[in-house]
C-alpha cells in the first residue's frame, strides 16, 4: 500500500501536452488562417476566466475568436483545440501506480 491516498498535479505537461498553450495556439490559429497578434490581444482575460471556471466555453471562444462571423463553427475550432492534446511518452507513470496500487489492494482481500 502506498503511503498517501490521493496524488494531485496538473495534467498538462505531465500526462498530456500543455493542451492551449502558445504553440498549440498557433497551430490551430494558422489551421483557421485567423490572425495571431489579434487572437492573442484578446487571449489573456478570458482565458483566465475561463480555465478557473468563471466563464464557459463559448464565452471565451466569443470573446477571442466569434467576435465577429466566421465560416467554421465554435464546435469545429474547440475539436482543433482538442486535437493538440496529446500524450506524453512519459506520462503512463500515473496509471501505471494507480494499477499497482489495484494490485496490492486486490491481494490484500
Amino acid at each position: 500500500m502506498l503511503p498517501f491516498d490521493v496524488i494531485l498535479f496538473d495534467v498538462g505537461g505531465v500526462l498530456l501536452t500543455n493542451g492551449w498553450d502558445h504553440g498549440e495556439r498557433a497551430r490551430v490559429i494558422a489551421q483557421f488562417d485567423l490572425d495571431l497578434a489579434a487572437f492573442e490581444a484578446r487571449h489573456m482575460a478570458p482565458y483566465d476566466a475561463w480555465e478557473r471556471s468563471v466563464i464557459p466555453l463559448k464565452a471565451y471562444l466569443n470573446a477571442t475568436v466569434f467576435y465577429e462571423p466566421r465560416k467554421f463553427s465554435q464546435g469545429e475550432f474547440f475539436a482543433a483545440m482538442c486535437a493538440q492534446s496529446h500524450e506524453l511518452p512519459n506520462g503512463r507513470w500515473a496509471y501505471w501506480l494507480s494499477l499497482r496500487e489495484r494490485a496490492s489492494t486486490w491481494w490484500a482481500r
